[in-house]
Formats: C-alpha cells, structure tokens, sequence
C-alpha cells in the first residue's frame, strides 16, 4: 500500500512556485528533436512552467538554448518555431544574434555607459540524447546520459536517433501536469480506460513496472497476447521525457508544456523508419489509433483532478503495478525538499 503525493501537490499554487525552481529548474527538459533546429538560423520555442525560452542553432552550427526575452522591457523575442538571421524583439528593435549576444539597440550609440555586452540573453544548458534536445535552467548541471546507463541497455537495438516524424497531435489540458506523467507511468488503468484499444493486445494486468533505482526513469514492459504484435515500451525520464516505442520502429512522443498549476499543453508527437513513413495506410492508422487513444485518457486526468481538488481527498494508495508512481513520487519529493 505504497502512498502517492499529497492533495495539495497537484493544485496549489505554492507548491507549482517551488516546482518552478526544483523540479523544471536545475533538471534536463525536451524541447525539440535535433532535426528540428538542424540548419543555422532554426529555431524552437518553448514555455519552461511560465519561462518563456528558445533553442537556436548558431551561424558557427552550436546548439544554443536562452531566456526567450528581451533585456529591454521583457517582450517575448519570438514565437513558434522557424528560420532567422537574428532574434528581433518585435517592440523596440533590440537585435540578438542566435547566440543570444545583443548585436544591435536603437538610438544607443550615443548613451553614456551602455554596453552591449551587458544585455546577452540568459544562458541556458543544452544537450542531445538519443536526437531529443533537451535544456536545463543550471548551465553546470551534470549531463543526463549518464544517469541514464539502466535505460540505455532496455533501448539497445531501438533506433531512436534515426526515426523520422510522420505526425503529431495538440491537446489541451486544463489539470495538473503530474496527472499526466502520472496516468503514463501505469497500464493498471488499461481494462478501465482502453477495453476496446489497448487492454486486448497488452493487458495491464500483465505490465511490468520497472524504475531506475536512483537513477531518473522508470519504464512499462509489457506481455503480448496478440501474436505478430511488436512489443510495448513505455519510458518515463524524470520530469517530462515521455517516450513510447513499438518494436523498434515506431515512436511515440507526448511533449508536454507546462505553463501552471492547472494547464498545460501536450502534444503527441509520432516517428518511425522513414520505410513505414513512406507508407500512407500506415502512417494514417497510426495517427488514429493514438488520437483515440489520448482522447480516451482525457477522462481519468479530468476526473481524477476533480477529486483531488475536492475536500475528500487523500494520498493515492498505490498497487503494485503502479510501482513506477511511487517512484516517481519519491523522486519529486527528494527534489522539492531538497
């Protein structure tokens, strides 16, 4: 009877104030896949739990990932994604080059004591693992791959660098992003929520939860019952890398955004060999098939917030299959307590 985290984790807005600094700073966040900002002059936004922020890739080829607002008066610099020469705040003109370094202010030139070089943008870490770009709000904090090294012997043989994008899905979701990593995390819920999708190929009843130990994932292995079905991998990385295999050449990534307590943005992301790209059947049940499939879990993370905001809510009392929440739980509560 392993215990979830309290009530309060997963509404109150002191508590996503301490998220902000413990858990979304100082840990490694997605962002984007590498082939996403692969020629100078790309780049990706994205809303770090409120922070906007942007990787860029240089003139000189370098990922680069840096505080998304201007040094002047604070305006978002850019948005969405694209190509540019240079990041040009929309307001007043200041110009920063893809490095975040200020290249050019207006009217400046003649004010005494400004310097250019005291408006760089602020700098953020950035590396790649497996083709995910991901950042990290401490630019000395140590590298994710190796705090990885259980993960990357049950992803041998799984081609994640090299698997091409077919398509991807926006949802909305007016709760709390935990419920989400959390319903991810757990395929008890699959005879409940997906009879008619998911429980008849990989019963939940038959998934396996394993964690990490001190290291920041946690996984589902699952049994087959349907023969000629690839296998199901489902990887949690600690607190927002959520990818999905299916035998080793499809993936599914659910790239959430938070933005507070009560929202944040997902979208569900699809790769696969650029052979199973190349076929439309393929690539059109694939997209259906997941689109039914989140929108079959909007049901438990709506309700399930609905109830832990209520005055009857307790801490979750966990089964065993849910073993990758208490670890997941352990993990957040080392961190907000740190």
């Amino acid at each position: 009877q392993a215990g979830g985290l309290q009530p309060e984790a997963y509404y109150d807005s002191d508590v996503f104030a301490v998220e902000r600094d413990r858990i979304f700073g100082g840990n490694w966040v997605p962002v984007c896949r590498v082939e996403d900002v692969a020629t100078p002059g790309d780049y990706v936004t994205y809303s770090l739990a409120g922070d906007p922020i942007v990787v860029t890739r240089t003139k000189a080829g370098e990922l680069a990932a840096m505080g998304n607002v201007c040094r002047h008066r604070n305006m978002v610099l850019v948005e969405g994604s694209g190509n540019v020469a240079a990041m040009r705040c929309p307001y007043h003109h200041w110009t920063y080059r893809l490095d975040g370094t200020l290249a050019a202010a207006p009217d400046t030139a003649d004010l005494d004591g400004f310097d250019r070089d005291g408006f760089c943008l602020p700098r953020l870490g950035v590396e790649v693992w497996n083709g995910f770009v991901l950042v990290n709000t401490d630019t000395a904090a140590a590298s994710l791959g190796p705090q990885l090294t259980g993960l990357d012997q049950k992803l041998d043989g799984f081609p994640v660098a090299d698997l091409v994008r077919i398509g991807s899905i926006d949802w909305d979701q007016p709760w709390n992003w935990k419920l989400t990593v959390e319903n991810y995390s757990e395929s008890y819920h699959h005879q409940g929520i997906h009879p008619d999708t998911l429980q008849p190929i990989f019963p939940g009843e038959l998934s396996r939860p394993v964690t990490g130990g001190d290291e920041p994932w946690m996984c589902l292995e699952h049994e087959i019952v349907v023969e000629g079905v690839d296998p199901l991998l489902v990887v949690t990385i600690y607190p927002l890398l959520l990818p999905t295999f299916v035998g080793s050449d499809v993936m599914v990534w659910l790239k959430l955004e938070v933005h507070g307590p009560a929202h944040s943005t997902l979208t569900t992301e699809v790769f696969a060999t650029p052979e199973k790209a190349a076929d439309e059947g393929f690539v059109e049940f694939e997209m259906e098939t997941l689109r039914t499939i989140n929108a079959q879990d909007e049901l438990p993370n709506r309700g399930v917030f609905a109830g832990v905001t209520s005055r009857w809510a307790v801490p979750a009392t966990l089964h065993p299959l849910e073993a990758g929440l208490e670890h997941f739980a352990a993990w957040y509560s080392r961190r907000m307590s740190a």
